[in-house]
């Protein structure tokens, strides 16, 4: 499955395999949600239904976010092929939120979905454990179900001076894709790494990257280097 992002697709050697799991963890502002939206309205592009589960971002701030960098889902989500659930952190009922992604996935009409965030998700926990046992079930139940999914994450403290992943999550999911910011001669610039792609021997290298008002463009060997000077 296509991700919408021919630079990323080529990393992964083709896209994502149906049924997997893609976590894109990155900093404030690395652009893991620009991320998901461009594999959400792919999917949308190509008949998929898909879902949006957002976290404190309602959906018309989700659509304009969207729409800012070329990717108009309006139109999609008037034919019903996306569909948001939309929960604000504070007060979540986790549990019923699951109950209600479990009721649309069974119904067997949703390839594609977006979680963003396990970090706000993670507030309305009681533990880090209840946490961890939450995102496995999740992660069973879109996997059973065939769905591929995109989930957002921040960093963790310690692994550098950015953060790193969470150890646990990093072993639930298919793929791993991190988002972070580098300075290269003298500028500060996107830099994306796939750490993790499951069946496949994937491209582990660091590249490049821009959200444009075309979606986001990841360098890749037919992408002209122009783009990011």
């Amino acid at each position: 499955m296509s991700t919408g992002i021919e630079g990323l697709d080529i990393m992964m050697e083709g896209g994502m395999f149906r049924g997997f799991s893609l976590l894109v963890a990155g900093g404030p502002g690395t652009g893991k949600t620009s991320f998901g939206l461009q594999f959400i309205h792919e999917g949308a592009r190509q008949g998929e239904r898909s879902i949006i589960v957002s976290l404190s971002a309602r959906p018309t701030k989700v659509m304009s976010l969207s729409a800012s960098i070329g990717l108009d889902l309006q139109p999609f989500v008037e034919q019903g092929l996306v569909s948001f659930f939309y929960r604000f952190p504070t007060g979540l009922n986790a549990h019923e939120l699951f109950f209600q992604i479990q009721q649309r996935v069974e119904e067997g009409t949703v390839q594609r979905l977006l979680f963003d965030s396990l970090s706000d998700l993670q507030t309305g926990m009681t533990s880090r454990s209840e946490f961890h046992d939450y995102v496995y079930s999740l992660l069973d139940l879109l996997g059973t179900h065939g769905v591929t999914s995109v989930l957002t994450t921040g960093l963790e403290e310690g692994g550098g001076q950015e953060g790193q992943v969470d150890p646990t999550l990093a072993m639930m999911v298919d793929a791993i894709l991190l988002l972070r910011f580098e300075e290269l001669h003298g500028r500060r610039r996107k830099m994306v790494s796939l750490l993790k792609m499951r069946g496949t021997d994937h491209d582990a290298g660091s590249r490049g990257f821009k959200i444009t008002s075309h979606g986001v463009v990841v360098e890749a060997a037919f992408i002209e280097r122009e783009l990011f000077r």
